[in-house]
């Protein structure tokens, strides 16, 4: 099912279908997210939940039992049930089903928060423990936005442009093994704010800045400063993704709480990285904010 939120001109289309965000236009009919073309990539904005990216094999390890996990997790193949529709507003929920629980065993509630105000897209994601004892995850979000976002443009007019210095340093995927290594990092250039963007930075695979100064990215053309801002005040690290060797006409933005496999890591889910634990009835909210730059 399909939900369309509007205001003053602005429209966003969510899909029930793993609640992921398909469409976010402003007045004028301009579409900002990438469109699902197969040919590149299928999806728009999917909701990775409880892990990110791989595990070893597809199988993680939970309270000492070894469970199936697909790549990025469950929630983005699930139905959620979609309420608390307005004009501008929408709550999609997912609930532990059997299904879910052949690679999760836990009773939970996940919600994803959708609310459009101009120029502003907000996402709220809102994670509930209803099991009887602590329940560990990881969390992602993972939107693609055209790029380059106007005719006679070029991928590489653009820049990632970070709120605060950064090291510039991505952490440096072996393809091979699946996984990160803390040890290996490939360096971008100097210190500073504005990472640029060749389609080639990408042959590796994702560039994951882990554990960012900044809570705030941008998309930006390198002269007009016409793009997107993200900020992502929940969450630790941002990855950014196209596919290798495809020259895809899209970038992803990818805020993680958790990340792939790393090399000096088991394959136990409570013990990963940045893993996120719930105790019995908490519940935990992570915000992402989406915002045109005109």
């Amino acid at each position: 099912m399909k939900i369309l939120l509007e205001h003053n001109g602005w429209q966003a289309a969510i899909d029930s279908l793993g609640a992921e965000l398909n469409s976010w236009k402003d007045p004028s009919g301009k579409e900002y997210l990438w469109t699902s073309n197969p040919a590149y990539w299928s999806n728009s904005s999917p909701l990775l939940f409880p892990i990110i990216s791989n595990v070893r094999g597809d199988r993680i390890r939970i309270e000492g039992k070894e469970y199936e996990m697909p790549k990025h997790g469950f929630a983005m193949h699930q139905e959620f049930t979609a309420h608390v529709i307005q004009p501008e507003k929408a709550v999609f929920s997912l609930r532990e089903t059997p299904a879910t629980r052949l690679c999760f065993p836990f009773d939970f509630l996940l919600e994803l928060i959708y609310e459009l105000k101009d120029h502003t897209l907000s996402m709220t994601y809102r994670v509930t423990n209803r099991d009887a004892r602590p329940m560990p995850y990881h969390l992602g979000a993972h939107p693609g936005f055209l790029c380059p976002m106007e005719e006679g443009e070029l991928f590489s007019d653009y820049v990632i442009e970070f709120e605060k210095e950064e090291r510039l340093e991505s952490l440096e995927y072996d393809a091979a093994n699946a996984c990160f290594d803390m040890t290996k990092k490939v360096c971008h250039g100097a210190p500073g704010r504005i990472l640029s963007l060749t389609h080639e930075k990408f042959d590796r695979d994702a560039l994951l800045f882990y554990h960012t100064n900044s809570r705030t990215a941008s998309l930006k053309h390198s002269v007009t400063n016409k793009g997107i801002r993200v900020e992502y005040p929940d969450f630790v690290s941002i990855a950014f993704w196209t596919p290798a060797a495809k020259q895809a006409p899209f970038l992803c933005f990818e805020p993680w709480n958790g990340a792939s496999i790393f090399a000096d890591e088991e394959d136990h889910l409570e013990q990963k990285r940045d893993i996120q634990i719930l105790n019995a009835g908490e519940s935990r909210e992570y915000r992402l904010k989406l915002s045109v730059l005109s």
